[in-house]
């Protein structure tokens, strides 16, 4: 039967490659005598995600027009534009800006597009195909760790045949949010105790082991590492613990995801 279950439980916040992020420190071009800086809402987006790009302008009040260009091409024209990429790769985006008296201004920033984005990627799903999702990063994978960066990577190197890393944000004594499913790092790791007992320091200071009991040399990764590990590679569905949404939220959009 062509169908597609997409099924989101209370305690499991699905994450993707779309517009969160708010890099906007802005980069300016001293060409002209019109000041002019760049706002971006997402300096590293997805394929087919609609970002912003806003001109900031000392006095708007005289500006006669206001051009965008990428590549050599006028992308819109107005102190605000909506636009997407349809393809991977580094842009360089520049805004123009002329006022009434013809004195000019520019500034220019870069945009690095990877991925494509989850609701493109849902609005266009083809009903035959069938997504598979690593379960806490890839626990098939015998020599990686769960919820290890090596697992992550280990989805990533199958090459599309793997589409989701399943991964487990959890709080640590002093507010980092790291992977670890379990409540105590025992079963997983060479140490011992509650990760709500514990400082990042002290869980990384112990490796992480295999089901069979085995010692790696991989540590516990925090939730921002993990997730810059498969940023523009990979969709991630974060089975957030004992962790407040928000704070999950605010470091998905600090990794431009």
């Amino acid at each position: 039967m062509k169908k597609f279950i997409y099924t989101i439980l209370s305690c499991i916040l699905v994450l993707s490659f779309t517009s969160c992020s708010n890099d906007n420190e802005p980069e300016t071009s001293p060409d002209g005598e019109v000041s002019v800086t760049i706002n971006i809402s997402n300096q590293t987006p997805a394929k087919y995600e609609n970002i912003t790009f806003e001109a900031i302008i000392e006095s708007q009040s005289d500006i006669d027009k206001v051009i965008w260009n990428c590549q050599g091409k006028e992308i819109g024209t107005g102190m605000t534009i909506t636009y997407h990429f349809t393809e991977e790769g580094e842009y360089p985006v520049t805004v123009k800006v002329v006022n009434s008296d013809k004195r000019e201004g520019s500034a220019s920033k870069s945009v690095t597009v990877s991925g494509t984005s989850l609701k493109y990627a849902l609005n266009t799903f083809d009903s035959n195909k069938t997504w598979i999702m690593g379960h806490r990063g890839n626990t098939y994978q015998s020599n990686a760790p769960e919820n290890s960066i090596k697992g992550i990577e280990s989805c990533i190197a199958l090459n599309g045949i793997v589409n989701v890393v399943e991964i487990d944000p959890r709080r640590t004594k002093d507010g980092i949010i790291i992977l670890m499913h379990d409540e105590t790092i025992d079963r997983t790791t060479t140490g011992k105790g509650k990760v709500k007992d514990l400082t990042l320091k002290e869980i990384q200071s112990y490796q992480l082991k295999l089901d069979d009991g085995t010692v790696t040399s991989e540590k516990v990764p925090t939730l921002y590492d993990a997730l810059l590990s498969g940023k523009g590679k990979i969709y991630f569905d974060l089975d957030v613990k004992d962790v407040p949404v928000k704070e999950v939220y605010d470091i998905v959009k600090s990794a431009g995801m």
